[in-house]
């Protein structure tokens, strides 16, 4: 039979072990969340894929899906794309909690770069719609993913004499 130093012992241990594995399998820990004037938890956007992620220069305009959780509505949201000059605030053509939709037009895909694109909502209390500069506590970013536009590089097979 267990004595209650033994008990509080093996307690102890089981708990320390249990922290030891959550804190070696990482995660967020909580801190993709910020709390609004009313005290109410209000989730940051969080983009979880884009399709497609890569696009060939010269590609005529195309729609691009952003999938994710926690976005708000059109009233609300936008899809900041940055790279090289480039900075500006997209509206979205279709959103949804879990996903929306923008329109990449073919002036973006001149030429190869890789662009960085990020879903802004505002806090439900302010009720604005995020715009550049991007005012912190205001605007919630979501995770910054990345969209491609590329060259194909030919590739020439050699001829083998025989």
């Amino acid at each position: 039979m267990f004595t209650k130093p033994r008990f509080r012992w093996l307690v102890s241990l089981i708990m320390g072990g249990i922290l030891l594995v959550l804190a070696l399998m990482g995660g967020n820990w909580g801190t993709d969340f910020s709390v609004s004037a009313n005290g109410i938890q209000v989730d940051n956007p969080y983009i979880s894929y884009v399709v497609p992620s890569v696009i060939k220069v010269g590609s005529p305009d195309t729609v691009v899906i952003i999938g994710g959780s926690n976005f708000g509505d059109m009233d609300d949201t936008r899809v900041r794309i940055t790279g090289g000059v480039l900075d500006e605030m997209l509206e979205p053509k279709y959103i949804a909690k879990t996903g929306l939709s923008i329109n990449i037009t073919n002036t973006l895909m001149v030429e190869p770069i890789t662009y960085v694109l990020t879903v802004f909502r505002s806090e439900p209390n302010h009720h604005t719609v995020p715009t550049i500069p991007i005012w912190p506590g205001v605007d919630l970013p979501s995770n910054p993913v990345n969209l491609t536009v590329y060259e194909p590089i030919p590739v020439y097979l050699p001829i083998i004499k025989r």
